[in-house]
């Protein structure tokens, strides 16, 4: 959960920076970062940084669409941008509804029913 909260919706975290600021071991901070990644949560890549003439290597990591949806369960509504938040369920309900029509669709049900129940639920706001 400190991972997850240390991570950003629109930017990426170096796993150095996971390291010195969250009070466990690289080892524990290592292992649960790579089972965040696959369970697809986290996307994780690399980026060169040159200092002088030294290259080093940073591993960075950020949330991938299901990922952002839990972190900004965990983010207090005041640290999101309502522009930012906007963006972000726009891409999760389409994410949602994506799935939703492949498992109609699996099942042999028309897709349309979700329309009917949305249409509904906004309705009846």
């Amino acid at each position: 959960m400190d991972i997850l909260r240390s991570v950003s919706l629109d930017r990426k975290v170096y796993q150095r920076d996971l390291i010195k600021g969250l009070g466990y071991s690289n080892k524990t901070i290592i292992e649960k970062l790579k089972t965040l990644v696959a369970l697809g949560v986290l996307e994780e890549g690399m980026d060169k940084s040159i200092n002088g003439k030294k290259v080093v290597w940073l591993k960075r990591y950020t949330p991938t669409s299901l990922g952002k949806w839990i972190v900004f369960l965990l983010m207090p509504p005041e640290r999101v941008d309502a522009g930012l938040m906007e963006k972000i369920l726009v891409e999760l309900f389409g994410l949602y509804v994506r799935n939703a029509v492949e498992l109609c669709k699996s099942y042999g049900l028309n897709p349309n029913m979700l329309k009917t129940v949305f249409d509904g639920e906004i309705q009846s706001l």
